[in-house]
């Protein structure tokens, strides 16, 4: 192992940007998980998410759970104040947002 070679937020990226392309029930399952290791695992090693990171997990939740499924709206939601949070709301943050539920959209609006 080579401590001068670590992932970046780009690398992560990639990652992410193959998990809402996966089907199959079983392989959803697991693909909306590994979106979100991914995602802890960048956390947890310090590196700092951006908007594409933040935009590629909504596309993940619209992708990857059906739209009538409440997880799907907890999971976008939860993703969103994250991207706030860390002060990475932009249009793809907002546009992909819209797509997992255009009243979301509103709603997290009207919190600010």
């Amino acid at each position: 192992y080579n401590d001068a070679v670590r992932p970046t937020v780009e690398t992560y990226n990639k990652v992410l940007e193959s998990c809402p392309t996966i089907q199959g029930t079983d392989a959803v399952d697991k693909a909306l998980r590994i979106a979100f290791d991914v995602y802890n695992g960048m956390i947890d090693r310090g590196v700092n998410p951006n908007s594409e990171t933040y935009a590629l997990l909504l596309k993940a939740c619209r992708s990857l759970l059906p739209h009538d499924e409440d997880k799907r709206n907890v999971l976008a939601q939860s993703v969103f104040l994250a991207a706030k949070e860390h002060g990475q709301i932009d249009h793809r943050v907002l546009t992909q947002l819209g797509l997992v539920d255009q009243d979301l959209v509103v709603r997290m609006n009207s919190e600010e």
